[in-house]
C-alpha cells in the first residue's frame, strides 16, 4: 500500500552500470574551410573535369560513371559519361575516341561553366561507331569535352586531344557561320543564321 504520511522525505534510488556520457569536444569550422561534396569518381562530373594537355591521349572508362541528363542538342543522351576540360591556343582542335573504345561512344564539348554549358560541338559515329568532334578554339577559353555513349552504352575507351582536324577532312576558312565536319566530304557545310 501507499503511506499517507506528509512530510519532506528522500528518496535514495542505487544503481550500477548507469553511463554517464562525457561532453563532445566543440567544433568550429574556419571561415576558410570547404565543405564541398566530394565527386563520385574522379570525372563523373562537370566540376571534377580531368585536365588533358593538347597532344595527349588518356585512358578511360564509362563503366562506373553515372548517366548523363543534357540537352539532347549537343547530343547527350542518357548514357553514363566522363568529363575532361582543355584549355584552348587559338588552333582547331579534336576530341577522338578514334584510336580506341570497345562501344558506340559520343563526344560533346561545351564552354561556359559547368552550371551554364553552350554546346561547341558533338558528334557520333566519324569513325565507324566511334567518335570526333572538332571546332576552333580560342586562346585561354575552357573546353569542357564529355565521353559519353549512344542511347545507354558505356565501357572503355581512349580520349586523344589534338591540333587541327581529322583525317579525310579539310582545314576550312574561318567562317562567320557555324561549320559542321562529315567524314565523307571533303569540305565544311556552313549554316547562316537567321539576322532576325
Amino acid at each position: 500500500g501507499f503511506d499517507t504520511r506528509s512530510g519532506d522525505f528522500v528518496l535514495e534510488v542505487k544503481s550500477e552500470n548507469i553511463f554517464v556520457p562525457t561532453p563532445s569536444p566543440s567544433f568550429s569550422a574556419s571561415p576558410t574551410s570547404s565543405l564541398a561534396p566530394t565527386p563520385l569518381s574522379g570525372n563523373d562530373e562537370c566540376l571534377y573535369a580531368t585536365t588533358v594537355a593538347i597532344g595527349s591521349e588518356v585512358n578511360g572508362t564509362t563503366s562506373d560513371a553515372t548517366p548523363e541528363s543534357l540537352p539532347l542538342s549537343c547530343g547527350v543522351g542518357l548514357a553514363p559519361g566522363r568529363w575532361y576540360r582543355v584549355i584552348g591556343d587559338g588552333d582547331p582542335l579534336t576530341a577522338s575516341t578514334c584510336s580506341f573504345a570497345d562501344y558506340d561512344t559520343r563526344i560533346s564539348v561545351f564552354e561556359g561553366s559547368c552550371s551554364s554549358l553552350e554546346c561547341v560541338d558533338y558528334n557520333d559515329d566519324f569513325c565507324g561507331i566511334l567518335s570526333s568532334a572538332s571546332w576552333f578554339s580560342v586562346v585561354g577559353r575552357e573546353y569542357f569535352i564529355l565521353v559519353h555513349g549512344w542511347s545507354l552504352e558505356f565501357g572503355d575507351y581512349t580520349l586523344s586531344v589534338s591540333s587541327g582536324f581529322p583525317p579525310g577532312t579539310s582545314s576550312p576558312t574561318i567562317s562567320p557561320f557555324p561549320t559542321t565536319f562529315s567524314p565523307t566530304s571533303s569540305s565544311p557545310t556552313t549554316t547562316p543564321q537567321n539576322s532576325n
